[in-house]
């Protein structure tokens, strides 16, 4: 739509004169062209300042090359978007792999789970600590892997 708006508007000097069109079809979509196409579609008038002179063959391609660049940038920035949002995926569902392996350790039990002290010896958890870490952990997969 926006391709067609701006090739509309660089022709409006050489068709002045002409005749435009627009209609819209059975989908919402709006049509511009130089032939009506059915009894919906209605003249557009297309006015130009008096004594305007029409743009020069250079100022076109200049105001053409400004646009393909501005739409260049978007499409980068939206390429760069993307990128962010799917590596910041990746990272959650990392940090989630590793939240639910440590809650399905926890739950299959059967282990002597212990913790390491500030001397490096091992001091093995109670059965309260084991259900109260299971329980931690239960809500940070839930808070964090939606």
């Amino acid at each position: 739509m926006r391709n067609m708006l701006l090739i509309l508007c660089l022709m409006l000097p050489t068709i002045s004169g002409a005749e435009i069109y627009k209609w819209t079809d059975a989908d919402g979509q709006v049509h511009y062209g130089e032939k009506p196409v059915g009894p919906q579609s209605r003249e557009v008038r297309i006015d130009t300042a008096p004594g305007a002179a029409p743009p020069d063959q250079r100022q076109r391609l200049e105001n053409i090359k400004r646009w393909n660049a501005a739409r260049q940038r978007e499409r980068q920035q939206a390429r760069e978007r993307e990128a962010k949002r799917k590596a910041e995926e990746a990272r959650r569902e990392k940090h989630c792999g590793k939240l639910r392996n440590q809650l399905a350790d926890l739950e299959r039990g059967g282990v002597n789970w212990y913790e390491l002290d500030a001397q490096g010896e091992r001091r093995y958890m109670s059965e309260q600590e084991v259900a109260s870490r299971t329980v931690k952990l239960r809500q940070r997969v839930k808070q964090a892997c939606r």
